[in-house]
Order: structure tokens, then C-alpha cells, then sequence
């Protein structure tokens, strides 16, 4: 007997924006791949900086997706409950991910053994595959999950608070940029101590808050206009900054960057606002939901799948023209750690506690 899916109370814009953020994720994945080691005026890292620079957006839309959800519940969780039910899945999905790239990178891969290499397989349980880095920032928000809730449960005091996550969050990392700021940034500003708003809660409210409440069509036709332009900044800022210093520099592509903050916004009002009043047919709509509901394990899982591309099949961005090549391993890997995740999700107890 087939699962039967329930599609109607299901919020379908968002489980198609996090299918696209997924897929942004594994662009930005395999575009970055040979990002590092290709010379900054070459044909090929300029199309990967095209691509990278595009993708930014998918933390930040995963985490206000995840707000929007998290803050808008009236129902009240106690915090037991949170560790117990949120933070406890987790826990132990990033232990048990973690663990198995470890044993994978360092057994297989690399085929070392002795006291070092067990060394370095416990170093990189604790410290994690590099894109798993996302699981811990999300149970540090879920522990204060509690709080952001209070602050959202008034509109004045919300708003307050996105202008504080605006000024020192995203204000502070461009101040960064200028010459001689030093004493401000660490200096005066510094000395204020608002960690309370630094970091990824700002993407968590601004979440809750756009999917709350309506947006005037001007507002929002220049959210569009400031989201292409962030992305063309990104990409033109990139370049310069790359070429000035001689070798790939990351600066903009930061997370908690204005020009990613104005990407992420464009793409999730576009989503809360247009893609909401988008009619579906109940196939579509079954689809969309099971591919958004194993989303998380294909996040988890999809690094073996480039793996098997680079190391295995000798596929990489670099085997033939960057334009193709990009894209044409992102669907693959998409495909596969679909498949690979849909599998493991019938799995009893590593549906509930692995992925």
C-alpha cells in the first residue's frame, strides 16, 4: 500500500523553496570544488565565481525557512521538549554523519592507519565533514528558539530587533572593509557586546517576520531590484577583490554579508509572496512535499555522491567546459542523494534519528 502524502494544510511555496535550496547548496558545493586552485583570470573560475556567487543564498534561505516554521507555532514547547525532540535528532545525526565521512576519508580515501590516523578520525568526528558545520548552527538556534519567540510575538519589538541584526550583523562586516576601522569595529562598536544579535538569529527572524505580515508591491518589486543587484555585486565584488590580492578571495561570499542577506530576501519574499498564490495539482504537490520532507538527508548524504564523481568516475568541473560541467554534476548529485536519501527514510529509527 502507497504512503499516502497530506498535501492540503502543507505550506507548498516553502518546501519548494527548500528543494531549491538544496539544490543551491550542491551548486555551490561542487561549483566552489575547484574554485580555490584555479587561477583567478581564467575562463574557469570566472564561471565558477558566476555560479558560487548565485548559490550564497541557500544558508540563509534554510535558516528562514526553518524561522518561519519555528516562530510562527503558537504552540508553546517546553524546553525539554526542544532537546528531547529537535536538538536530539540532531545531535545525533551530525554524530553519526560525521563519524562515517571521517572513517570513510581516512580509511578508504587516504588508506593510513596508526596512532595519528586514529588521531585525526577523532578530530574530524568533533570538528565534521565542511558542510555539516550547518547542524551545530542550527541546535545553537533552537536553543534560544524560546526567546526569539518572545521577541516575535510583538511587531514593534520584532522590527527592533531585525534593526539591530541589521546594523551590527550586516552593518559590521562591510565597516570591516574599510581601511583603518579597526577602532571602530573593535573598538567602540565592539565594547557594546551584542551578541544577542549577531550571527544566524537575524536570517531566523526576518523568516518569521516576511512570511507574517504583508509586503506593499513596491516594497517588494525593489526587494527584486536590491536582490539582482546583490548578486551582481557579488560576482563583479569577487573578481576585484580576487584579482587585487592575486588568489581566489571569499570575502562576499559570506553569509552574513549585506549582498547575501539581499539575494536571500529577494528569492524568499518571491517565494512567500508569488510562488504561494501558484496553483498546483495534487501530483506535484505529493512530489514537492516528499522530496522537501527527505531534504535534510540529501544535505547530509550528497557529499559521497561528489565524492564519487571526483575520486571514482574522474568527473570534475574541470573535465569539460565549466558551463556544462557545473550544472551537469549538481542534477546528478541532486538525483542520487535523492534516491540515496529516499531510501534511507524507510529505514526504521534512521528516518527518525539520521536523517
Amino acid at each position: 500500500m502507497k504512503e499516502k502524502i497530506e498535501t492540503k494544510k502543507r505550506l507548498i511555496q516553502f518546501d519548494l523553496l527548500r528543494i531549491l535550496a538544496i539544490f543551491f547548496m550542491m551548486l555551490l558545493h561542487i561549483a566552489g570544488s575547484n574554485w580555490d586552485w584555479t587561477a583567478v583570470d581564467s575562463f574557469e573560475w570566472n564561471t565558477f565565481n558566476v555560479y558560487d556567487s548565485i548559490a550564497r543564498c541557500c544558508v540563509p534561505i534554510f535558516v528562514m525557512i526553518s524561522g518561519m516554521f519555528f516562530l510562527n507555532d503558537d504552540r508553546i514547547e517546553p524546553i525539554g521538549y526542544i532537546y528531547k525532540k529537535r536538538i536530539l535528532r540532531l545531535v545525533t545525526a551530525y554524530l553519526f554523519w560525521s563519524t562515517l565521512y571521517s572513517l570513510y576519508v581516512n580509511l578508504i580515501l587516504q588508506n593510513d592507519s596508526g596512532v595519528e590516523i586514529k588521531k585525526q578520525i577523532a578530530i574530524d568526528i568533533v570538528n565534521g565533514r565542511y558542510h555539516l558545520w550547518f547542524v551545530p548552527m542550527m541546535i545553537g538556534l533552537y536553543m534560544v528558539v524560546p526567546f526569539l519567540k518572545k521577541i516575535c510575538s510583538d511587531k514593534k519589538t520584532e522590527e527592533y530587533y531585525i534593526i539591530l541584526v541589521i546594523v551590527f550583523t550586516f552593518g559590521l562586516n562591510v565597516l570591516k572593509l574599510i581601511p583603518q576601522s579597526d577602532i571602530f569595529v573593535y573598538g567602540i562598536l565592539g565594547n557594546f557586546n551584542l551578541y544577542m544579535v549577531l550571527g544566524y538569529t537575524g536570517y531566523f527572524v526576518i523568516g518569521h517576520y516576511i512570511s507574517s505580515y504583508s509586503v506593499k508591491r513596491k516594497t517588494e518589486i525593489l526587494f527584486y531590484v536590491l536582490g539582482m543587484i546583490s548578486a551582481v555585486l557579488t560576482i563583479i565584488a569577487t573578481v576585484v577583490i580576487s584579482k587585487k590580492n592575486g588568489y581566489p578571495t571569499q570575502t562576499f561570499y559570506g553569509y552574513l554579508m549585506p549582498n547575501v542577506l539581499g539575494m536571500a530576501v529577494a528569492v524568499y519574499v518571491f517565494f512567500a509572496k508569488r510562488v504561494s498564490k501558484w496553483k498546483f495539482s495534487e501530483r506535484m504537490k505529493t512530489v514537492i512535499v516528499k522530496i522537501s520532507q527527505i531534504s535534510f538527508g540529501m544535505y547530509l548524504i550528497h557529499d559521497f555522491f561528489i565524492i564519487l564523481f571526483s575520486k571514482y568516475l574522474n568527473i570534475t568541473t574541470m573535465s569539460f567546459n565549466a558551463i556544462i560541467s557545473v550544472p551537469f554534476i549538481t542534477v546528478c548529485v541532486f538525483v542520487l542523494s535523492m534516491f540515496g536519501a529516499y531510501l534511507l527514510s524507510k529505514i526504521p529509527y534512521v528516518n527518525k534519528y539520521i536523517i
